[in-house]
């Protein structure tokens, strides 16, 4: 049987490219649960997309290969392409 839920970051990836705005992590969970992207059981899962985001940024670093998302000066997350 296949996955219906798509990972935190396959989710994000799908809202950025969909509207090419800043979003906070809460906006992103929130609009992925809202569509049934992904499913969560934690408390805190804004702060799970966060310490996703940060996690994706060194392992694409690790690999010299441009990270996919940067954070803005007011604290939002960006996509910046693949």
């Amino acid at each position: 049987m296949k996955n219906k839920y798509l990972s935190k970051i396959q989710a994000a990836t799908k809202i950025f490219k969909e509207r090419k705005i800043p979003w906070t992590s809460r906006e992103i969970v929130e609009i992925a649960m809202r569509r049934n992207l992904i499913k969560v059981n934690g408390k805190t899962p804004h702060a799970t997309m966060n310490a996703d985001f940060i996690n994706e940024r060194i392992r694409r670093a690790k690999r010299r290969l441009k990270p996919r998302f940067s954070k803005t000066s007011d604290g939002k997350w960006r996509y910046n392409g693949d």
